[in-house]
């Protein structure tokens, strides 16, 4: 399978999704081997070859239903260790992670073995000599890094040229038209580091799709509340089965904590509204897709990509015709700027 050229910017699929149902599937939406197959035929069909997935997804079920697949010949598979509780990255520790993911993808090679978020409780060090190791002994192609703030990303990076350990090739953070924090500092950092970027939740986890109308309904499906605040245009059940709802997602609470701010701006609904009265209107979850692939800082000729996700094989076609969509008129764009300017002074700052 070859490389497609059908977008900008590279897009690579998402298989957080992928999972068996229960409350520690974090979110999972697509239960079975054969509707998972379903959608990626989609995503096969159209000439795209990468995978992302992690140990986190489905609780480690989503390597699992990648491991039962016969994929086809050309497609990667990157995958990511969760350091679920301090320690976990030890030397002992991430040669599990590796060892469990490698199980459960059932002999199929990683391309990317990405450390999905920092280990407050082991040494930097001894997690890099680990990985090094592991890199040396064959596992794994290149080593990625996620979630990190641009001290912790600086000190990895210092860390790997001071000891001569394998650099991270590929760094993967939130980005979107309403999400630009990494535009500061981190992508700087990678810029000057010749690090890849892969920018993941280019919907920003669905608050930039109409499914999610009103502050009062995502606070109800996180927490399993009930409120009155639906605004008439739909509550908590529109979230029923997605990683909102907390009866699917014991990490809906920290997706309302982390998300909450947006749709208590109101700014995404107005611009929501804007898009929607241009002439041709445009929804929004398409000019979202738009701006990253051809107005954002990322740069196909450096490597950088696009992690996106779907629930359905209908949802995944949109998406990707989207993303295959030219740049935005200078209007559509100006609205959207203005909203970032406007919700910039509500985001949450990262702390190095």
């Amino acid at each position: 399978m070859s490389t497609p050229s059908r977008t900008r910017v590279p897009v690579i699929y998402g298989t957080g999704g992928f999972g068996k149902p229960g409350p520690r599937s974090n979110g999972a939406r697509i239960h079975t081997v054969a509707d998972a197959h379903t959608v990626l035929d989609v995503y096969f069909a159209r000439g795209y070859t990468t995978l992302d997935t992690a140990r986190l997804y489905g609780g480690g079920t989503s390597e699992e239903f990648l491991g039962e697949m016969d994929l086809p010949q050309g497609v990667t598979i990157d995958t990511k260790a969760f350091p679920g509780h301090a320690g976990a990255f030890s030397a002992s520790g991430i040669r599990a992670c590796l060892e469990a993911s490698l199980r459960a993808l059932a002999g199929k090679k990683i391309r990317t073995f990405y450390l999905h978020a920092p280990d407050r409780g082991t040494p930097v060090e001894e997690t890099l000599k680990a990985i090094d190791e592991l890199y040396k002994e064959g596992r794994f192609e290149e080593f990625g890094l996620s979630n990190h703030s641009v001290s912790q990303l600086a000190n990895v990076i210092r860390v790997c040229n001071e000891h001569g350990r394998i650099k991270p090739a590929i760094y993967q953070d939130c980005y979107n038209a309403i999400e630009r924090d990494v535009e500061d500092e981190i992508i700087p950092l990678l810029r000057a580091h010749s690090i890849r970027f892969y920018a993941y939740s280019p919907l920003a986890g669905g608050i930039l799709t109409p499914r999610i109308h009103t502050l009062g309904a995502v606070k109800d499906a996180c927490h399993g509340t009930s409120s009155n605040d639906d605004g008439g245009k739909g509550g908590s059940e529109k979230l029923a089965g997605t990683r909102w709802d907390i009866s699917n997602s014991h990490q809906a609470p920290l997706l309302y904590q982390n998300y909450g701010w947006m749709i208590e701006s109101g700014a995404v609904h107005k611009l929501a509204g804007e898009l929607e009265n241009l002439d041709p209107p445009i929804p929004l979850a398409q000019a979202a897709q738009r701006w990253l692939q051809h107005h954002s800082r990322l740069d196909p000729a450096r490597g950088d990509a696009v992690v996106l996700g779907a629930a359905t094989a209908p949802q995944l076609e949109r998406n990707l015709d989207d993303c295959e969509m030219g740049p935005l008129p200078d209007d559509a764009l100006q609205l959207v700027n203005d909203a970032w300017r406007k919700l910039k002074e509500f985001a949450p700052k990262v702390v190095s």
